[in-house]
């Protein structure tokens, strides 16, 4: 399985790869800091499932990548909760997002069994 993880937090990143690697141990992650590295490694390699934060880019941006990549990977969105609102949330829903994460206040056992019933 391939793996994208987009945060602008490094720290975030290593968490989640950490929880990744214990669900699926032969997984396969890429990184990337934001929207357009997401974009440069999503034209090379086809990801199985991407996790995007919802502060990497305009939700403009973010809607036209979900829906660009739909039928190609599961998407996953990760927010923190104070800057999203549940409209935004909602719209994210309905334009096909496996489902969404709030970031603050979950903790990592919740996180972890997310992605055990993902696939």
């Amino acid at each position: 399985m391939k793996i994208l993880i987009v945060d602008s937090r490094e720290i975030v990143r290593l968490g989640l790869k950490k929880i990744l690697i214990e669900v699926w141990p032969r997984v396969e992650i890429w990184e990337a800091s934001d929207l357009n590295s997401a974009i440069e490694k999503i034209a090379y390699i086809n990801y199985d499932l991407l996790l995007i934060n919802t502060d990497v880019g305009g939700k403009g941006e973010l809607m036209g990548l979900i829906k660009f990549l739909l039928n190609e990977a599961r998407i996953v969105m990760l927010t923190d909760t104070e800057d999203t609102n549940q409209e935004e949330l909602l719209q994210f829903i309905d334009a096909g997002v496996a489902t969404v994460i709030p970031m603050k206040g979950t903790d990592l056992m919740s996180i972890k069994n997310v992605f055990t019933h993902l696939f």
